[in-house]
């Protein structure tokens, strides 16, 4: 009786011990994707905002220079 429990609980402590290495697995996995989301969300902002500035140049000079414009 005593070899059956040893053995349960070897069993057991190899499940939570495969659990534990998945729960590690995953979250470093996560939190590096969060981090690259993060680099690539930032980059993308850059450009997204460098776009607007050029398109309220532009604009400007089409405002500054209507006259000219008119044919």
């Amino acid at each position: 009786v005593e070899c059956i429990k040893q053995n349960k609980a070897t069993i057991l402590a190899r499940g939570i011990s495969e659990a534990m290495h998945c729960t590690a697995f995953g979250l470093m996995v996560g939190i590096m994707a969060l981090l690259a989301f993060s680099v690539l969300n930032g980059r993308t902002q850059v450009l997204l905002d460098s776009l607007n500035q050029t398109v309220v140049n532009v604009m400007n000079l089409a405002v500054l220079h209507r006259k000219a414009m008119k044919v």
